[in-house]
């Protein structure tokens, strides 16, 4: 089981080898464009409930864990917290409440009162199915077996094997990643932090190469009302970016995008790229097309 997590395919597509070929792609520049909007879902989206990236996590890996024997469950998803290091043990009771109070999971008839299990809601398989198909449409461009899936994504059946494939591969990916150094992670484990740095990509953005560099002019109020994090909250964000290298503040309401930042956005972007390619694959093969060849091995959990 959870011991047996084998993260070794997850690093070898996830190689930066492979990532710089996606980077190198002539559409990767518009496509990474496209990929940061996708980071700032507009104004009554579901998936603005989820910008702590511990609901985040928790209600996509939700569509994995419903689908195998043991299910959607408290210790499960606290095993999985834990081999990912993405959020403590301690909260997975918290994100089940959070998740089942929003809407985006139900509880699960056991026979057994002491064995709780869930299940995506409609709302939640809804919200992620819109998330993915506009990911997808973005993605499509740079790979051939993406733009196959995002073909037929309007099929229940496509839909629901993309949403636990790739739900499966972002665990295995997790499962390996551990930064040594400086990390988007300033960004992403913090409330709305996404959302501010799709904000300052964006204000940067002079139509050129992109991810850009340069200057960004931005209001801490407006992107407190962008993200949903509280202005003081916005501030310690962005002090800690500039502590990491990812950002260089010139004056109040302006900083500059370093290209450590780039560099970090760039393999960010690629690495979803290279994710999608591996779900849509391993859909391809369970619905008999093109991908990855029936019969092949495919990591399990």
């Amino acid at each position: 089981m959870l011991e047996q997590i084998e993260a070794a395919e997850a690093a070898k597509v996830l190689e930066a080898a492979v990532l710089d070929r996606v980077i190198a792609n002539p559409a990767f520049e518009a496509a990474a464009r496209a990929a940061v909007a996708c980071w700032t879902p507009p104004h009554g989206d579901a998936m603005l409930l989820l910008r702590d990236i511990g609901r985040f996590i928790a209600a996509q890996w939700s569509f994995f864990l419903a689908s195998e024997p043991e299910g959607l469950t408290r210790s499960r998803l606290e095993e999985l917290l834990k081999t990912t290091s993405v959020s403590g043990m301690a909260r997975a009771q918290a994100l089940l409440i959070y998740l089942r109070f929003i809407g985006f999971i139900k509880p699960l008839p056991t026979g057994d009162s002491r064995i709780k299990r869930f299940a995506p809601t409609e709302a939640l398989t809804t919200a992620f199915t819109t998330r993915l198909k506009s990911e997808l449409t973005w993605a499509a461009a740079l790979d051939a077996d993406i733009a196959a899936v995002l073909d037929r994504f309007d099929e229940p059946q496509v839909a629901d094997a993309f949403r636990r494939h790739h739900a499966q591969n972002t665990i295995m990916a997790f499962t390996g990643f551990r930064p040594q150094t400086v990390s988007l992670d300033v960004f992403s484990h913090r409330f709305g932090g996404m959302t501010v740095l799709g904000a300052l990509l964006q204000a940067a953005d002079r139509g050129g190469v992109f991810p850009p560099e340069g200057l960004a002019r931005f209001s801490v109020s407006h992107l407190s009302r962008l993200s949903g994090a509280a202005r003081p909250q916005v501030r310690a964000l962005l002090r800690a970016a500039e502590k990491d290298g990812m950002l260089a503040e010139l004056s109040e309401g302006e900083v500059r995008l370093t290209p450590l930042l780039v560099q970090h956005v760039s393999y960010l972007i690629a690495c979803s790229v290279q994710l999608f390619a591996w779900a849509a694959r391993r859909v391809l093969a369970e619905m008999g097309g093109p991908g990855l060849a029936p019969g092949a091995q495919i990591p399990s959990i």
